[in-house]
């Protein structure tokens, strides 16, 4: 690993790239191609990922715009998990009787081309923001049932620390909530957030666990090894999601560095995704056969510890695919958590 770089996170967001014609001029595509997809989903990538993405094809092909997106393929759908059915206030989304999702901002400092919440992020009409988190917290106090609150968005470590510190000390004041969980994507993309002040701010608020995002090999770097040792350090726990994208990791070879470099640095690999029916991200899409097969390889050169669950998000819940699925026409027939039948497409 290189040694880490000596720019701050805001110094990255200041210098990201956020235009058609910014994205063309740096990969050298045609501006105009790209300019027909600033509404689909907002551009964004941190000077730190754009040098990764140099290197690393398969990154690139994760958050540069294309013209497939606008492909829309059947079964596809804006909102692919059907969030906004189960959000009873802006910023809380409940699929599930004893947990809720916390939605914190709409913005993220990369924006990945296959996002679960499109429809959503990176774009002004959907505000996120004290007024809105109070609500949250408002509702949460007459939800006794809730034990977990996972704190997503967007990118929730976007928030400064005076924000994430205000908003811990209240969820720390409703004596349902005992567990809180972060999803993140910041710690591949701008590792320069996890200063040793943020570290410490999460480490008072145990237990606490982060879920990081990792697609690929390529972002385990010294500044990223940099911010793990500093999560660790401060006592917070760390697990992994992977979404499984085709042309980017959907190859034994590359998920097996992955896992094993994550637990190398103290993360256990949790859950590796089938990609979302989010629409235009079919060119993404790798199936439920294939995901299997390689599951089954993948067991073949990891130990237990090191391998995710695979796991699919249809409306209605997840579904843990520990077993063969069964087959159908055009897809197969998934069962989740509460025992229902669900059919998932084969791309």
């Amino acid at each position: 690993m290189n040694k880490p770089s000596r720019t701050t996170w805001k110094q990255e967001l200041s210098s990201r790239l956020k235009t058609a014609a910014q994205f063309a001029a740096r990969f050298g595509l045609a501006p105009l191609t790209l300019a027909s997809l600033e509404s689909r989903l907002a551009f964004g990538l941190t000077p730190y990922y754009a040098n990764l993405c140099e290197q690393e094809p398969a990154l690139l092909r994760s958050v540069l715009p294309s013209p497939l997106e606008l492909t829309s393929s059947p079964f596809e759908l804006q909102d692919p998990m059907v969030e906004e059915r189960d959000s009873p206030v802006p910023c809380i989304v409940r699929r599930y009787p004893n947990r809720a999702l916390f939605l914190l901002t709409p913005h993220c400092p990369v924006y990945c081309r296959y996002c679960t919440r499109a429809r959503k992020v990176g774009k002004g009409e959907h505000k996120l923001g004290k007024a809105q988190w109070q609500e949250g917290l408002d509702w949460l106090k007459e939800q006794p049932q809730i034990e977990e609150v996972i704190l997503s968005g967007g990118e929730p470590l976007l928030l400064g620390d005076s924000a994430l510190g205000w908003l811990l000390g209240e969820l720390a004041r409703l004596p349902q909530i005992r567990f809180l969980r972060f999803s993140t994507k910041a710690v591949a993309t701008l590792p320069q957030r996890i200063t040793p002040g943020l570290a410490k701010l999460l480490g008072r608020h145990q237990p606490l666990l982060l879920n990081l995002h990792f697609v690929h090999p390529a972002e385990l770097t010294a500044e990223v090894a940099l911010a793990l040792s500093r999560l660790r350090k401060a006592g917070v726990m760390l697990a992994s999601q992977t979404v499984l994208l085709q042309g980017v990791n959907d190859d034994p070879q590359t998920l097996a560095a992955l896992f094993k470099g994550l637990y190398g640095l103290g993360v256990r690999p949790y859950a590796l995704y089938l990609c979302d029916w989010i629409t235009g991200a079919s060119h993404f899409r790798v199936g439920p056969t294939r995901a299997l097969e390689l599951m089954g390889e993948l067991r073949q050169s990891l130990s237990g510890v090191m391998l995710p669950k695979l796991i699919a998000d249809p409306p209605g819940g997840k579904v843990d695919l520990a077993t063969a699925p069964e087959p159908g026409e055009g897809g197969v027939w998934l069962t989740n958590w509460k025992g229902e039948r669900v059919f998932w497409p084969e791309p």
